[in-house]
Protein backbone atom coordinates (compact mmCIF):
# COMPACT_ATOMS: atom_id res chain seq x y z
CA UNK A 1 0.00 0.00 0.00
CA UNK A 2 1.36 3.40 -0.98
CA UNK A 3 2.06 5.86 1.81
CA UNK A 4 0.55 9.40 1.66
CA UNK A 5 4.01 10.93 1.11
CA UNK A 6 4.70 8.63 -1.85
CA UNK A 7 1.36 9.55 -3.42
CA UNK A 8 2.05 13.27 -2.88
CA UNK A 9 5.51 13.07 -4.45
CA UNK A 10 4.19 11.09 -7.44
CA UNK A 11 1.48 13.67 -8.15
CA UNK A 12 3.96 16.50 -7.57
CA UNK A 13 6.40 15.11 -10.12
CA UNK A 14 3.66 15.12 -12.75
CA UNK A 15 2.71 18.72 -11.93
CA UNK A 16 6.35 19.83 -11.95
CA UNK A 17 6.84 18.21 -15.34
CA UNK A 18 3.90 20.20 -16.68
CA UNK A 19 5.34 23.33 -15.05
CA UNK A 20 8.69 22.70 -16.74
CA UNK A 21 6.98 23.13 -20.12
CA UNK A 22 6.15 26.73 -19.25
CA UNK A 23 8.98 27.79 -16.94
CA UNK A 24 11.62 30.14 -18.32
CA UNK A 25 14.55 28.04 -19.54
CA UNK A 26 17.81 29.00 -17.83
CA UNK A 27 19.82 26.04 -19.05
CA UNK A 28 23.61 26.32 -19.21
CA UNK A 29 25.78 24.23 -21.50
CA UNK A 30 28.88 24.46 -19.28
CA UNK A 31 30.18 26.11 -16.13
CA UNK A 32 32.61 29.01 -16.55
CA UNK A 33 34.56 29.86 -13.39
CA UNK A 34 35.54 33.26 -14.78
CA UNK A 35 31.90 34.37 -14.82
CA UNK A 36 31.46 33.88 -11.06
CA UNK A 37 32.12 36.88 -8.82
CA UNK A 38 29.10 36.74 -6.49
CA UNK A 39 27.89 33.53 -4.85
CA UNK A 40 24.74 32.93 -2.80
CA UNK A 41 24.51 29.92 -0.46
CA UNK A 42 21.06 29.24 1.00
CA UNK A 43 20.69 27.59 4.43
CA UNK A 44 17.29 28.54 5.80
CA UNK A 45 17.11 25.57 8.16
CA UNK A 46 18.76 24.79 11.49
CA UNK A 47 22.09 24.91 13.33
CA UNK A 48 23.31 21.46 12.38
CA UNK A 49 22.52 22.09 8.72
CA UNK A 50 24.75 25.15 8.72
CA UNK A 51 27.55 23.27 10.47
CA UNK A 52 27.61 20.48 7.87
CA UNK A 53 27.81 23.18 5.16
CA UNK A 54 31.03 24.77 6.46
CA UNK A 55 33.28 22.45 4.37
CA UNK A 56 31.35 23.53 1.26
CA UNK A 57 31.77 27.22 2.14
CA UNK A 58 35.48 26.73 2.76
CA UNK A 59 35.94 24.90 -0.54
CA UNK A 60 34.05 27.62 -2.42
CA UNK A 61 36.29 30.32 -0.95
CA UNK A 62 39.39 28.34 -1.94
CA UNK A 63 38.08 27.83 -5.49
CA UNK A 64 36.79 31.39 -5.91
CA UNK A 65 39.07 33.47 -3.62
CA UNK A 66 38.11 36.79 -5.20
CA UNK A 67 34.37 36.10 -5.22
CA UNK A 68 31.99 37.46 -2.60
CA UNK A 69 30.16 34.66 -0.77
CA UNK A 70 26.81 35.55 0.78
CA UNK A 71 24.95 33.26 3.17
CA UNK A 72 21.16 33.47 3.36
CA UNK A 73 20.20 32.11 6.78
CA UNK A 74 18.07 32.55 9.87
CA UNK A 75 19.10 35.39 12.26
CA UNK A 76 20.66 33.05 14.86
CA UNK A 77 22.75 31.34 12.18
CA UNK A 78 23.84 34.74 10.86
CA UNK A 79 25.25 35.58 14.31
CA UNK A 80 27.42 32.46 14.14
CA UNK A 81 28.33 32.73 10.45
CA UNK A 82 29.53 36.31 10.81
CA UNK A 83 32.75 35.20 12.51
CA UNK A 84 33.57 32.49 9.96
CA UNK A 85 36.28 33.42 7.41
CA UNK A 86 34.54 31.88 4.38
CA UNK A 87 31.43 34.08 4.61
CA UNK A 88 31.79 37.64 3.33
CA UNK A 89 28.21 38.76 3.78
CA UNK A 90 24.99 37.50 5.34
CA UNK A 91 21.32 38.03 4.59
CA UNK A 92 18.88 36.96 7.28
CA UNK A 93 15.27 35.91 7.01
CA UNK A 94 12.98 35.60 10.01
CA UNK A 95 9.55 34.05 10.09
CA UNK A 96 7.60 31.53 8.06
CA UNK A 97 8.57 31.11 4.41
CA UNK A 98 5.06 31.58 3.02
CA UNK A 99 4.39 31.98 -0.70
CA UNK A 100 4.19 35.77 -0.33
CA UNK A 101 7.36 35.88 1.78
CA UNK A 102 9.09 33.63 -0.75
CA UNK A 103 8.45 36.04 -3.62
CA UNK A 104 9.44 39.08 -1.53
CA UNK A 105 12.69 37.41 -0.50
CA UNK A 106 13.28 36.32 -4.09
CA UNK A 107 12.92 39.91 -5.27
CA UNK A 108 15.40 41.03 -2.62
CA UNK A 109 18.13 38.57 -3.57
CA UNK A 110 17.50 39.13 -7.28
CA UNK A 111 18.71 42.72 -6.83
CA UNK A 112 22.09 41.39 -5.61
CA UNK A 113 22.85 40.02 -9.11
CA UNK A 114 24.38 36.72 -8.00
CA UNK A 115 26.27 34.66 -10.56
CA UNK A 116 25.98 31.35 -8.70
CA UNK A 117 23.12 30.41 -6.38
CA UNK A 118 23.40 27.21 -4.31
CA UNK A 119 20.60 25.42 -2.47
CA UNK A 120 22.24 22.98 -0.04
CA UNK A 121 19.03 21.29 1.11
CA UNK A 122 19.23 17.49 0.85
CA UNK A 123 15.48 16.94 0.87
CA UNK A 124 12.39 16.93 -1.34
CA UNK A 125 11.12 20.34 -0.13
CA UNK A 126 10.67 22.81 -2.99
CA UNK A 127 10.81 26.27 -1.43
CA UNK A 128 14.56 26.85 -1.30
CA UNK A 129 15.05 25.43 -4.81
CA UNK A 130 12.39 27.84 -6.08
CA UNK A 131 14.10 30.65 -4.16
CA UNK A 132 17.31 29.84 -6.03
CA UNK A 133 15.38 30.15 -9.28
CA UNK A 134 13.97 33.51 -8.19
CA UNK A 135 17.52 34.78 -7.61
CA UNK A 136 17.92 34.78 -11.42
CA UNK A 137 21.55 33.75 -11.05
CA UNK A 138 23.43 32.58 -14.13
CA UNK A 139 24.09 29.23 -12.44
CA UNK A 140 21.55 27.60 -10.10
CA UNK A 141 22.92 24.58 -8.24
CA UNK A 142 21.15 22.09 -5.99
CA UNK A 143 19.99 18.52 -5.44
CA UNK A 144 17.57 17.12 -7.99
CA UNK A 145 15.30 15.20 -5.60
CA UNK A 146 11.70 14.33 -6.48
CA UNK A 147 11.36 16.94 -9.21
CA UNK A 148 13.24 19.85 -7.57
CA UNK A 149 15.52 19.95 -10.59
CA UNK A 150 12.94 21.89 -12.58
CA UNK A 151 14.19 25.04 -10.81
CA UNK A 152 17.91 24.27 -11.29
CA UNK A 153 20.32 24.33 -14.21
CA UNK A 154 23.17 22.61 -12.37
CA UNK A 155 21.54 19.46 -11.01
CA UNK A 156 23.13 16.89 -8.72
CA UNK A 157 21.48 13.58 -7.94
CA UNK A 158 21.91 11.99 -4.48
CA UNK A 159 24.80 9.54 -4.53
CA UNK A 160 22.69 6.59 -3.41
CA UNK A 161 25.65 5.47 -1.30
CA UNK A 162 25.86 5.00 2.46
CA UNK A 163 27.69 8.20 3.33
CA UNK A 164 27.44 11.11 5.75
CA UNK A 165 25.53 14.29 5.03
CA UNK A 166 28.77 16.32 4.85
CA UNK A 167 30.02 14.18 1.95
CA UNK A 168 26.63 14.30 0.23
CA UNK A 169 26.59 18.10 0.48
CA UNK A 170 30.12 18.35 -0.88
CA UNK A 171 29.03 16.35 -3.93
CA UNK A 172 27.26 19.51 -5.08
CA UNK A 173 30.65 21.04 -5.80
CA UNK A 174 31.45 18.48 -8.50
CA UNK A 175 29.20 20.54 -10.76
CA UNK A 176 31.48 23.58 -10.39
CA UNK A 177 34.78 21.75 -10.80
CA UNK A 178 35.63 21.09 -7.13
CA UNK A 179 36.28 17.39 -6.61
CA UNK A 180 38.63 17.00 -3.64
CA UNK A 181 37.12 19.08 -0.84
CA UNK A 182 37.76 17.76 2.68
CA UNK A 183 34.73 16.74 4.71
CA UNK A 184 35.82 18.47 7.91
CA UNK A 185 33.35 20.94 9.44
CA UNK A 186 35.02 23.87 11.18
CA UNK A 187 33.91 26.54 13.60
CA UNK A 188 35.78 29.55 14.95
CA UNK A 189 34.97 30.71 18.48
CA UNK A 190 34.79 34.36 19.48
CA UNK A 191 37.44 35.17 22.11
CA UNK A 192 35.12 37.48 24.06
CA UNK A 193 32.47 34.76 24.26
CA UNK A 194 35.11 32.30 25.49
CA UNK A 195 36.20 34.75 28.18
CA UNK A 196 32.57 35.14 29.26
CA UNK A 197 32.19 31.35 29.50
CA UNK A 198 35.36 31.06 31.58
CA UNK A 199 33.99 33.68 33.98
CA UNK A 200 30.72 31.73 34.25
CA UNK A 201 32.55 28.48 35.03
CA UNK A 202 34.73 30.22 37.59
CA UNK A 203 31.62 31.46 39.40
CA UNK A 204 30.24 27.91 39.27
CA UNK A 205 33.47 26.61 40.87
CA UNK A 206 34.58 24.58 37.87
CA UNK A 207 38.37 24.35 37.96
CA UNK A 208 40.61 24.25 34.89
CA UNK A 209 41.70 20.69 35.64
CA UNK A 210 38.13 19.42 36.11
CA UNK A 211 36.65 17.28 33.36
CA UNK A 212 33.74 19.34 32.09
CA UNK A 213 30.86 17.37 30.58
CA UNK A 214 28.27 19.46 28.73
CA UNK A 215 24.81 17.91 28.44
CA UNK A 216 22.26 19.14 25.91
CA UNK A 217 18.94 17.28 26.42
CA UNK A 218 17.00 19.19 23.76
CA UNK A 219 16.24 18.58 20.11
CA UNK A 220 14.30 20.32 17.36
CA UNK A 221 11.65 17.60 17.05
CA UNK A 222 10.05 15.78 20.01
CA UNK A 223 10.87 12.43 18.38
CA UNK A 224 14.60 13.24 18.54
CA UNK A 225 14.63 13.76 22.31
CA UNK A 226 15.74 11.00 24.63
CA UNK A 227 13.59 10.96 27.83
CA UNK A 228 14.86 13.72 30.12
CA UNK A 229 14.61 11.50 33.19
CA UNK A 230 17.32 9.29 31.71
CA UNK A 231 19.59 12.28 31.32
CA UNK A 232 19.11 12.70 35.09
CA UNK A 233 20.30 9.12 35.63
CA UNK A 234 23.38 9.61 33.47
CA UNK A 235 24.29 12.84 35.25
CA UNK A 236 23.93 11.18 38.66
CA UNK A 237 26.04 8.20 37.55
CA UNK A 238 28.99 10.23 36.27
CA UNK A 239 28.88 12.97 38.92
CA UNK A 240 30.08 10.60 41.66
CA UNK A 241 33.58 11.21 40.27
CA UNK A 242 35.04 14.24 42.04
CA UNK A 243 36.91 15.56 39.02
CA UNK A 244 33.82 15.50 36.78
CA UNK A 245 31.63 18.59 36.56
CA UNK A 246 28.39 18.66 34.58
CA UNK A 247 26.81 21.67 32.93
CA UNK A 248 23.39 21.60 31.27
CA UNK A 249 23.26 23.69 28.10
CA UNK A 250 20.34 25.00 26.12
CA UNK A 251 18.55 28.08 24.89
CA UNK A 252 16.17 30.20 26.95
CA UNK A 253 13.31 28.34 25.24
CA UNK A 254 14.60 25.14 26.87
CA UNK A 255 14.70 26.61 30.38
CA UNK A 256 11.83 24.42 31.63
CA UNK A 257 13.57 21.25 30.47
CA UNK A 258 16.89 22.28 32.01
CA UNK A 259 15.28 23.23 35.32
CA UNK A 260 13.44 19.90 35.51
CA UNK A 261 16.66 17.95 35.08
CA UNK A 262 18.46 20.09 37.65
CA UNK A 263 15.61 19.63 40.14
CA UNK A 264 15.46 15.85 39.84
CA UNK A 265 19.21 15.20 39.61
CA UNK A 266 20.64 14.03 42.92
CA UNK A 267 24.04 15.58 42.24
CA UNK A 268 24.96 19.20 41.72
CA UNK A 269 24.52 20.40 38.15
CA UNK A 270 24.95 23.82 36.57
CA UNK A 271 22.79 25.45 33.90
CA UNK A 272 24.21 27.50 31.04
CA UNK A 273 21.49 29.26 29.06
CA UNK A 274 23.05 30.37 25.81
CA UNK A 275 21.88 33.80 24.71
CA UNK A 276 23.34 33.21 21.24
CA UNK A 277 25.00 30.54 19.14
CA UNK A 278 28.46 32.14 19.55
CA UNK A 279 28.11 31.78 23.34
CA UNK A 280 27.01 28.15 22.95
CA UNK A 281 30.00 27.49 20.71
CA UNK A 282 32.29 28.95 23.38
CA UNK A 283 30.81 26.69 26.08
CA UNK A 284 31.26 23.60 23.90
CA UNK A 285 34.83 24.67 23.10
CA UNK A 286 35.57 24.91 26.83
CA UNK A 287 34.01 21.49 27.53
CA UNK A 288 35.80 18.15 27.34
CA UNK A 289 32.79 16.08 26.24
CA UNK A 290 29.26 16.68 24.96
CA UNK A 291 26.37 14.32 25.72
CA UNK A 292 23.28 15.05 23.64
CA UNK A 293 20.61 14.01 21.17
CA UNK A 294 20.87 14.50 17.42
CA UNK A 295 20.79 18.29 17.42
CA UNK A 296 22.68 21.40 16.37
CA UNK A 297 25.12 21.34 19.32
CA UNK A 298 26.19 17.82 18.28
CA UNK A 299 27.44 19.09 14.93
CA UNK A 300 28.93 22.19 16.54
CA UNK A 301 30.98 19.91 18.79
CA UNK A 302 32.12 17.90 15.77
CA UNK A 303 33.25 21.12 14.08
CA UNK A 304 35.16 22.07 17.23
CA UNK A 305 36.82 18.60 17.33
CA UNK A 306 35.20 17.76 20.67
CA UNK A 307 34.25 14.14 21.51
CA UNK A 308 30.54 13.40 21.78
CA UNK A 309 28.13 10.73 22.97
CA UNK A 310 24.74 11.05 21.31
CA UNK A 311 21.44 9.23 20.93
CA UNK A 312 19.63 8.76 17.64
CA UNK A 313 16.22 7.21 17.10
CA UNK A 314 14.10 8.29 14.12
CA UNK A 315 17.17 9.73 12.37
CA UNK A 316 19.33 7.96 9.77
CA UNK A 317 22.46 7.47 11.89
CA UNK A 318 24.71 6.90 8.86
CA UNK A 319 23.61 10.06 7.08
CA UNK A 320 23.56 12.29 10.17
CA UNK A 321 26.44 10.85 12.18
CA UNK A 322 28.74 13.71 13.32
CA UNK A 323 31.74 14.10 11.03
CA UNK A 324 35.22 13.18 12.20
CA UNK A 325 36.52 10.88 14.93
CA UNK A 326 35.79 10.69 18.65
CA UNK A 327 32.02 10.31 18.37
CA UNK A 328 29.85 7.53 19.80
CA UNK A 329 26.30 7.27 18.47
CA UNK A 330 23.90 5.09 20.46
CA UNK A 331 20.96 3.73 18.50
CA UNK A 332 18.51 0.92 19.20
CA UNK A 333 17.68 -1.41 16.33
CA UNK A 334 13.90 -1.31 15.95
CA UNK A 335 11.95 -2.20 12.83
CA UNK A 336 10.45 1.25 12.27
CA UNK A 337 13.71 3.24 12.47
CA UNK A 338 14.74 5.42 10.75
CA UNK A 339 11.33 6.94 10.06
CA UNK A 340 12.29 10.66 10.17
CA UNK A 341 8.99 11.50 11.82
CA UNK A 342 9.00 14.72 13.87
CA UNK A 343 6.48 13.30 16.37
CA UNK A 344 5.96 9.68 17.44
CA UNK A 345 3.45 8.37 19.97
CA UNK A 346 5.29 5.14 20.70
CA UNK A 347 8.85 6.49 20.63
CA UNK A 348 10.17 2.92 20.78
CA UNK A 349 13.54 3.72 19.22
CA UNK A 350 14.49 6.25 21.91
CA UNK A 351 12.86 4.39 24.80
CA UNK A 352 14.97 1.34 23.96
CA UNK A 353 18.21 3.20 24.74
CA UNK A 354 18.90 2.55 28.43
CA UNK A 355 20.47 5.06 30.81
CA UNK A 356 22.91 2.40 32.05
CA UNK A 357 24.23 1.93 28.51
CA UNK A 358 24.74 5.66 27.98
CA UNK A 359 26.35 6.03 31.43
CA UNK A 360 28.81 3.25 30.63
CA UNK A 361 29.84 4.82 27.33
CA UNK A 362 30.16 8.30 28.87
CA UNK A 363 32.31 6.89 31.70
CA UNK A 364 34.60 5.22 29.16
CA UNK A 365 34.97 8.54 27.33
CA UNK A 366 35.79 10.28 30.61
CA UNK A 367 38.48 7.67 31.32
CA UNK A 368 39.89 8.26 27.85
CA UNK A 369 40.05 12.00 28.53
CA UNK A 370 41.88 11.34 31.81
CA UNK A 371 44.44 9.12 30.13
CA UNK A 372 45.00 11.73 27.46
CA UNK A 373 45.65 14.29 30.17
CA UNK A 374 47.75 11.82 32.17
CA UNK A 375 45.73 12.68 35.25
CA UNK A 376 45.13 10.17 38.05
CA UNK A 377 41.40 9.68 38.78
CA UNK A 378 40.16 11.22 42.01
CA UNK A 379 38.27 8.86 44.31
Amino acid sequence: MLKPLSIYLFIRKILLFILSLFIVDRACSSFDKEKVSKILVIRLDRIGDFMITTPLLKALKARFPLSEITLLARPNIRDLAGSQPWVDKTISFKGKLSILALFKLGEKIKKENFDLSIDCLFDYTLKTAFLCYLSRARYILGFDIDGRGVFLNLKVKPSGLKMGIVDETLNLLNAVGIESAQAKPELFVDKKELESVNNFLSREEVARNDILVAVHPGGHYPSQRWPWTRFCEVIDNISVQDDVKVVLVGSFLETGLLESIKKFSKRGVRIFRSASLPSLAALIERSDLLVCNNSGPLHMAAALKKPTVSTMGPTDSILWRPAGSGHVVLKAEVECSPCNRPICREHKCMAAIEAAEVSKVVSLEIDRIRKKRCVTPLV
